[in-house]
């Protein structure tokens, strides 16, 4: 009988792990969908076209500036 007992308390405590992990992932989700839902409320921006048309000039200056730095860089070596 002490073996059915055993067998008993072993299921018992498994069973109320389970519990307690599916109580713990309930609240980890709420948590979760609460700061996506607060997060998401700050990027309803909508973007200037100033602004994207003033990144594209940035980007492309620095792209030549980039690349008259590598024209001015001399070969080392044999190549």
């Amino acid at each position: 009988m002490s073996k059915k007992k055993n067998k008993s308390e072993s299921f018992q405590e498994l069973s109320d792990t389970f519990e307690r992990m599916d109580t713990l992932l309930e609240q980890i989700s709420k948590n979760l969908k609460t700061l996506e839902d607060n997060f998401c409320k700050g990027q309803i921006n909508e973007v200037c076209p100033d602004e994207v048309e003033g990144d594209k000039a940035a980007m492309e200056a620095i792209r030549d500036i980039c690349l008259e730095s590598l024209l001015d860089i001399t070969p080392k070596g044999e190549a």
